[in-house]
């Protein structure tokens, strides 16, 4: 028995993104709430499942004149014999700084400074109780879920993990390259993409700010569109 897809359709991440533009400025945020966000906005950008952002160490960001590399430093639940760990790569929004992922995290790498003072952990995400030790990916899947529930996603559908699916199958509708999406998400077979993460977006009847269209434009320029084999 081939496994089944669990979501037929996914939810718009312009939806959520409507949201985190309300939070802001990031000083006048909690920090459970910057976390949130900061999680969120890194899943809508790589890609990435929650078990690979709770092993993301302070140590392996890498900023740089466009934006930040992060190392994978630890094995994940994916990695395969000879295959290297990986890295992450950030863009500035610089046209939208209320949603930039690399503002996002410099303000909550400022903002955890001094819990971080007092704590030796190295992860990149903390918990926000003493004794302020990295959290879990199962944690990290709350404060996700928390902000799509905020958004009106309906949480009881939709897992931390549809991120994932969401803004792959987003790029895709947008004509971003399937080579592209599939670099960015880590994915090494396009039967993976096209069976699992290749799904239907439910959008709103009004028009919205295409950020994720953005971000791919002024990272890789407009683009065609390639049929899945």
């Amino acid at each position: 028995r081939p496994p089944k897809s669990r979501y037929a359709e996914f939810w718009d991440p312009d939806i959520v993104l409507e949201l985190l533009r309300d939070y802001w400025p990031h000083h006048k945020l909690t920090q459970m709430e910057l976390g949130g966000k900061l999680i969120t906005l890194l899943s809508l950008c790589s890609s990435q499942r929650m078990d690979t952002m709770a092993k993301l160490k302070t140590g392996d960001i890498v900023f740089n004149a466009s934006g930040c590399t992060i190392l994978l430093s630890e094995l994940q639940k994916h990695t395969r014999v000879g295959n290297t760990l990986g890295t992450i790569t950030l863009d500035t929004f610089s046209f939208e700084p209320k949603l930039c992922v690399i503002k996002c995290l410099k303000d909550y790498l400022e903002m955890t400074r001094d819990c971080r003072a007092r704590s030796d952990a190295a992860n990149l995400f903390l918990s926000t109780r003493a004794p302020y030790k990295g959290v879990v990916a199962q944690t990290l899947g709350h404060w996700v879920r928390r902000i799509l529930s905020c958004a009106g996603i309906d949480t009881f559908v939709y897992g931390a993990h549809s991120t994932r699916g969401a803004s792959s199958s987003k790029l895709f509708k947008l004509n971003v390259s399937v080579k592209d999406i599939m670099s960015r998400a880590g994915w090494k077979s396009e039967s993976t993409f096209r069976h699992h993460y290749k799904k239907d977006i439910v959008e709103r009847p009004k028009n919205t700010s295409n950020l994720l269209q953005k971000n791919f434009v002024q990272k890789f320029g407009p683009r065609k569109r390639q049929k899945l084999i």
